[in-house]
């Protein structure tokens, strides 16, 4: 049994074509029910093999898509009502059909077009990270278009590799609320920090990007714990709260750098953290204070909300050794 899909997508066009554009639904409505996949044949009995090439039924409904007739949309659209003469998709695949794409390189097409949207987004959520970690990524991402755009693989900024591999196995499952990233000064924190946030903030350059990963770059934020502390203690009372304390408890994924390292201390950093584990959002920590001296640090501002989360058994805590990189 042999076929001819792309004549017998010519002959249907043809077909098309050569009514009004009223009666152009309705035809095309009985051709997609009538037609024959294989060789075109578009009177086909209600039951049985195709006359012509005895081609079997069961799949005429898909003749639009498998025989290219149709460009794109459905029969609701008016590109059916102002249909031109029969040519080959301007996508460049060469299909005969009636309109100007065919349903696979229209969905190319607004692929590429959501990408071009996110890359703005993307961009501007990596401008947030420090300059020199800016530039962060893990080692295998990284191909030689990425390396000639200057970056650099984490795994040689960071004291102890084996905190990269354990953050590796973290990334394969659904982050956790808290990844705690200790240890003293020039260990790598804040670089390997900036690698999640940067692998976080990519996927919405993924074809498959679901919308909460493009919320995630659209929303993500990156601070010192310095200054939402700074703000609130330089806002006057009854004016509201201060908008980086209010980012820091928004952002879908927060990178809070030097935490308990500010010199001035508040209460945001209470709040911050609280509001944050209640709505399940995903906080990147980088401290130098295990549980009893962030305790000592926050004192005075309810530390045991702030300790109880984040060193709770649910967070990933990643401490780094004593060899500075």
């Amino acid at each position: 049994m042999t076929g001819d899909p792309k004549g017998a997508a010519l002959a249907l066009a043809q077909r098309l074509g050569s009514v009004p554009p009223e009666e152009r639904v309705t035809l095309l409505a009985e051709l997609l029910n009538n037609v024959c996949i294989n060789c075109g044949h578009v009177d086909l009995p209600p039951t049985g093999s195709c006359p012509t090439c005895g081609h079997p039924e069961g799949e005429r409904l898909r003749a639009a898509r498998q025989a290219d007739i149709i460009a794109v949309g459905s029969l609701k659209k008016a590109v059916f009502l102002t249909a031109p003469p029969p040519s080959e998709c301007h996508g460049g695949c060469g299909a005969v059909i009636v309109g100007r794409f065919c349903v696979e390189c229209a969905e190319s097409i607004e692929a590429r077009q959501k990408l071009a949207e996110r890359r703005p987004i993307v961009r501007a959520a990596l401008a947030l990270l420090p300059e020199y970690q800016r530039v962060m990524a893990f080692g295998d991402t990284i191909d030689e278009r990425r390396r000639k755009a200057g970056l650099l693989p984490v795994e040689d900024y960071v004291a102890d590799k084996r905190v990269v591999l354990h953050v590796r196995e973290i990334l394969k499952k659904p982050l956790p609320l808290f990844i705690v990233l200790h240890g003293a000064s020039q260990k790598g924190k804040t670089s390997l920090a900036c690698a999640i946030a940067r692998w976080a903030i990519e996927k919405a350059l993924l074809l498959g990007a679901t919308d909460a990963e493009v919320n995630t770059a659209a929303e993500f934020f990156f601070t010192t714990a310095y200054h939402p502390a700074k703000a609130r203690a330089e806002t006057p009372l009854g004016r509201g709260e201060a908008p980086i304390v209010d980012r820091c408890i928004r952002a879908p994924l927060l990178v809070l750098d030097e935490m308990a390292n500010e010199p001035a201390r508040s209460s945001a950093m209470t709040e911050i953290i609280v509001e944050r584990a209640a709505a399940r959002r995903t906080t990147i920590v980088t401290l130098k204070k295990n549980e009893v001296q962030l305790a000592e640090v926050y004192r005075n501002f309810d530390a045991e909300s702030i300790v109880s989360r984040v060193y709770a058994k649910s967070s990933a805590i990643l401490s780094f050794d004593g060899v500075k990189v």
